[in-house]
C-alpha cells in the first residue's frame, strides 16, 4: 500500500514534532545534571566532644539575643559563640547534670531546666535576690551556691516535681515550666 504525499508528509511531520520533543527534554535533563553537579556545597561542620562540646547526645539547640548558640545535653549546657564552648556542668553550679531546657526572657534573663531544679544564670556572678524574680509564678524556695553565685536554683514548695522538662514564657512574662509534677 502506497501512502499518498499527504500522508507521508503527516507521518514526517509528526516524527520531526516528537524528536523535538524528546531533543527539548534531553537538553532539559542535561541543563538540569550540569546544575545539579556544579552546585555550590555548602560547608558542614560536625561538632563532638573532640571540639569542646559537652556531650555528643544533644537534648535541645536554643538563640540567644545575642547570638550564642546553647545545647542541652545529658552532662549540662554548652554556649558556642561560633569559635569555642563554654560548658557548664555541676561543678559550675548546676542542681544536676540533665539539662533539659533553655530559656531566655524578653527581659534577657537565662533559665535552665534541669532534673533536679529550675535554674536562673547570673552571667556577672552576682546573686539575684529572689524578689527581682518575678517572672516565675510564686517561687517559694531559692538556693543558693554561696561559692560560686553564678546559679541560682528554684524549687517550688511542697512540690513532687523530680524534673524541670520545658520552660515557656508568655505574652505577659510569665515563665512556665513543665515538670514531673505538673506545670508551674
Amino acid at each position: 500500500m502506497k501512502l499518498s504525499h499527504r500522508e507521508t508528509f503527516g507521518v514526517w511531520r509528526n516524527a520531526v514534532k516528537q524528536f523535538r520533543i524528546l531533543h527539548g527534554l534531553s537538553l532539559a535533563i542535561g541543563f538540569l545534571c550540569l546544575s545539579i553537579a556544579n552546585a555550590e556545597r555548602l560547608p558542614i561542620k560536625t561538632y563532638t566532644v573532640a571540639d569542646g562540646l559537652l556531650r555528643d547526645n544533644v537534648y535541645k539547640i536554643k538563640r540567644d539575643s545575642r547570638g550564642f548558640l546553647w545545647f542541652c545535653t545529658p552532662e549540662g549546657i554548652s554556649r558556642f559563640d561560633g569559635y569555642a564552648f563554654a560548658n557548664f556542668t555541676t561543678g559550675d553550679g548546676l542542681p544536676d547534670r540533665h539539662v533539659n531546657d533553655f530559656l531566655e526572657t524578653k527581659k534577657g534573663e537565662i533559665w535552665i531546666a534541669t532534673d533536679a531544679g529550675l535554674v536562673k544564670l547570673n552571667p556577672t556572678g552576682i546573686r539575684a535576690p529572689l524578689k527581682e524574680a518575678t517572672e516565675i509564678q510564686n517561687p517559694k524556695s531559692e538556693i543558693q551556691n554561696q561559692n560560686n553565685p553564678l546559679f541560682s536554683i528554684y524549687l517550688p514548695d511542697n512540690s513532687k516535681a523530680k524534673s524541670f522538662q520545658v520552660l515557656f514564657e508568655d505574652d505577659g512574662g510569665q515563665v512556665w515550666t513543665g515538670t514531673s509534677d505538673g506545670l508551674y
